[in-house]
């Protein structure tokens, strides 16, 4: 006896507008005020929840040189870059609350 089996699959995707974050925004500046570096904007591929907010980014506390580990085996994140994430998140919050 033979089954024959077959398996669909069905992709739904929702279209939604692009968001491009204004140069000298509240977050950029909190960035390099908090780092001392210049803040480069990028555009990513995916979308992420920071589409349905009417300015807001996606941003989280991965810093330049390091090893990209989000959502890896393993996945953690040295106590320094914790720190420097956390002070970042506190004056971006006070000021995005103002």
């Amino acid at each position: 006896m033979t089954t024959d089996i077959f398996v669909f699959l069905i992709c739904c995707f929702a279209r939604t507008e692009s968001f491009k974050a204004r140069t000298g925004a509240p977050l950029q500046r909190v960035y390099e005020e908090q780092t001392g570096e210049k803040a480069e904007l990028l555009a990513i591929g995916g979308g992420t929840y920071a589409r349905s907010l009417k300015a807001g980014v996606a941003f989280g506390p991965l810093f330049p040189g390091k090893e990209e580990l989000a959502h890896q085996k393993d996945e953690y994140i040295e106590i320094e870059d914790l720190l420097k994430a956390t002070a970042i998140y506190a004056q971006a919050i006070h000021e995005l609350a103002k």
